[in-house]
């Protein structure tokens, strides 16, 4: 098996609601494909920093139809959680996309066995590209690590 994507990062609260794109090229002969992927923390705990992202959500949405401050309030909880999920190019073009709660996953490309949300594609020489798509990052920090290997 061949690393052919290593990467680690670390996203900030700025980085909500952006998708970040990783390349990386398969050479020939490889024919399926393994990408690890985690992000941590998953749950923020802090009561207050929660209760203020409740405030923001009452002064950002209460104002529409769809939600009401009492809608907001009932939904509230003492934790919410960061979210960050997978979608993969390749040079065919789109493949899928893993838009899964889970913060550690494992998915596998072939053109036999591939993990829910992808295409059962062939996997063919040449660029690739991982989205990270960044729903909400709410902690101060968060770590992602990205592993790519082919076979």
């Amino acid at each position: 098996m061949t690393e052919l994507l290593n990467t680690a990062l670390v996203l900030t609260p700025e980085a909500s609601s952006k998708n970040l794109y990783f390349s990386f090229y398969v050479p020939n002969g490889c024919n399926r494909l393994t990408i690890e992927y985690a992000y941590s923390p998953k749950m923020l705990n802090d009561e207050q920093t929660v209760a203020d992202y409740y405030t923001k959500g009452i002064e950002m949405y209460a104002s529409s139809p769809e939600w009401t401050a009492e809608d907001i309030e009932k939904e509230r909880g003492n934790t919410l959680s960061n979210l960050v999920t997978l979608s993969l190019d390749g040079p065919m073009g789109y493949v899928g996309a893993a838009h899964r709660h889970a913060p550690q996953q494992t998915h596998l490309i072939d053109g036999e066995q591939t993990t829910p949300g992808f295409e059962p594609v062939a996997v063919k020489p040449g660029l690739w590209r991982i989205g990270l798509n960044v729903h909400a990052v709410v902690t101060p920090i968060c770590t992602a690590t990205i592993i790519v290997k082919g076979e």
